[in-house]
C-alpha cells in the first residue's frame, strides 16, 4: 500500500486515569500520494524518505535529494533542489518552522 498518511493527531480530551481508545487519527493524503507513487515520478524524483507537515505546507523529501512542498490542498508548489542536489545523497530528514517560514533538510552526504 503506497498511501501517504498524515502526522499522527493526539484528540483532544482528558484520560481521567484510563487509557482511550481512539486517541490517534491517520489521515490519508491522496494528493500527495498522486505525484509521488507513479513510476516516472520515482524514477526521476526518488522514493520519498522524509516527510513534515505544517499548517501551510508538506513537504516530501527523496531519495534522489529533492525536496517536495505541497500546501495544504496537497497541490505540488514547488520542487526544490536539482541534478546537483543527487551528489549530495538522499534527504534524511526534514523540519519547518510552525509557521511555515523556513525549511530546513539534512543528506546522507
Amino acid at each position: 500500500n503506497f498511501d501517504m498518511i498524515s502526522p499522527l493527531r493526539i484528540t483532544r480530551g482528558t484520560l481521567k486515569g484510563r487509557t482511550p481508545h481512539n486517541i490517534l487519527q491517520l489521515s490519508p493524503l491522496p494528493g500527495v500520494t498522486k505525484h509521488i507513487v507513479s513510476s516516472t515520478t520515482r524514477r526521476v524524483w526518488g522514493l520519498p524518505t522524509a516527510i513534515v507537515v505544517r499548517s501551510k505546507f508538506i513537504a516530501v523529501g527523496t531519495s534522489h535529494g529533492l525536496v517536495l512542498l505541497f500546501d495544504h490542498f496537497q497541490a505540488l508548489k514547488i520542487k526544490l533542489g536539482g541534478h546537483e542536489d543527487v551528489d549530495r545523497g538522499a534527504i534524511m530528514s526534514l523540519d519547518m518552522t510552525e509557521d511555515s517560514g523556513m525549511l530546513v533538510a539534512g543528506h546522507v552526504r
